[in-house]
């Protein structure tokens, strides 16, 4: 059962860190016990991961899709019950490194964003059943080795570009 179901808008972004820090009656943390499991900050118009994500232990799904985001910081780790995250159109231009950290991950959606390195395999989500990367333009070898690389998951890419915007400055 979850405490609230599904957290949404931007009026909850200020409360998470007085939620988080309070403690019960014993001293003990809140956010240690909270059954949360799901967060939704879709079309919040942010642009930096809010930290105070990170109080909440229990959280399974977080949906960070249509904002502004660019990076996830490596304090992320700490959501070690994360299972799906959403990140689809923010502005991401790299592969955000801090999810490799959450191994437990086993749905990924970055669609349409602006990554180009995408240099990991199911060895670094032992757990990954889903992965969409829609809307990525990548060069057809890219594309081949990742559609090798996800071939017992479900896998969502664009059509392979062979734009001339995309090879390397030699």
């Amino acid at each position: 059962m979850k405490a609230w179901g599904l957290l949404t808008g931007s009026i909850l972004i200020g409360a998470f860190s007085n939620i988080a820090r309070a403690q019960d009656f014993y001293g003990y943390s809140l956010s240690d016990s909270l059954t949360l499991t799901e967060i939704s900050l879709r079309r919040e118009q942010l642009n930096e991961f809010p930290e105070d994500l990170l109080h909440f232990k229990n959280l399974e799904s977080l949906d960070l899709r249509n904002n502004k985001l660019d990076s996830i910081p490596n304090s992320i780790s700490k959501l070690s019950k994360l299972k799906k995250i959403l990140l689809s159109r923010n502005t991401f231009n790299h592969f955000p490194e801090a999810l490799k950290t959450l191994q437990q991950l086993e749905h990924v959606d970055l669609w349409d964003n602006s990554i180009t390195d995408l240099n990991f395999g199911l060895e670094t989500f032992p757990n990954l059943k889903y992965i969409d990367i829609s809307g990525i333009l990548l060069q057809p070898d890219i594309h081949d080795a990742l559609t090798t690389r996800f071939k017992t998951i479900e896998f969502n890419s664009s059509p392979p570009c062979d734009c001339m915007y995309l090879k390397k400055k030699e």
